[in-house]
């Protein structure tokens, strides 16, 4: 048989993986101005970020700070050390904490989009010391995959849930939580036949 052909490039990063981190890493970089090579080993683009609920936990964001939630620093790293059960690098926490606010910032300045604080949508683990109730997460906007072009079909879907576009603000205001068949379903259909997504695809488009 044919032996493989090498092709040899060079760039100024290379990124592995094409979840939320991986695509912001490459946007960051693109628009410096750097050469850059974005791997994606599956066929599709999106890793794991593509069928998640696509939420960011984002304290100290400017939308919680502007809605009057406000973040005590030592609380906010006592929980984060709290919730990775003592394993996490408390420098990267610090670092994360602070530079967050400034990420989300860049992305929706970047991309034309804004993210909407969901002030009650609990940490994760809200009972520990340092847990808020709401305040610190954010939901991105619904995606047309239509502006994808020929490249859609690269984009990842969640099987489970993708046939219902709805964001988390939404789910939470006609608490479908709760009521699982309280939402406009017609609207609903509506969109994803019109290619609409949301979560972590509408996220990762």
């Amino acid at each position: 048989s044919e032996p493989p052909i090498i092709r040899e490039e060079t760039f100024d990063l290379v990124i592995a993986g094409t979840g939320a981190a991986g695509m912001a890493a490459a946007l960051r970089a693109k628009l410096n101005g750097a050469e850059v090579a974005l791997l994606e080993k599956a066929e599709t683009v999106g890793g794991t970020t593509a069928i998640s609920g696509g939420v960011v936990w984002a304290p100290g964001n400017a939308h919680a700070k502007a809605a009057g939630v406000e973040e005590d620093l030592d609380a906010l790293l006592g929980y984060m050390q709290r919730s990775s059960q003592g394993r996490g690098d408390e420098a990267l926490h610090r670092v994360y904490a602070s530079e967050l606010p400034r990420v989300i910032q860049f992305v929706e300045d970047a991309l034309g989009f804004a993210f909407e604080p969901l002030l009650d949508y609990p940490d994760y683990q809200p009972e520990l010391p340092g847990g808020r109730a709401g305040g610190r997460s954010l939901d991105n906007p619904l995606y047309d995959t239509t502006r994808l072009g020929e490249d859609r079909p690269l984009l990842r879907r969640n099987l489970v849930n993708g046939g219902a576009p709805i964001t988390i603000g939404e789910a939470m205001r006609w608490r479908v939580f709760s009521n699982p068949f309280g939402l406009p379903y017609k609207e609903v259909a509506a969109r994803a036949k019109a290619g609409i997504v949301h979560g972590g695809a509408a996220l990762v488009g």
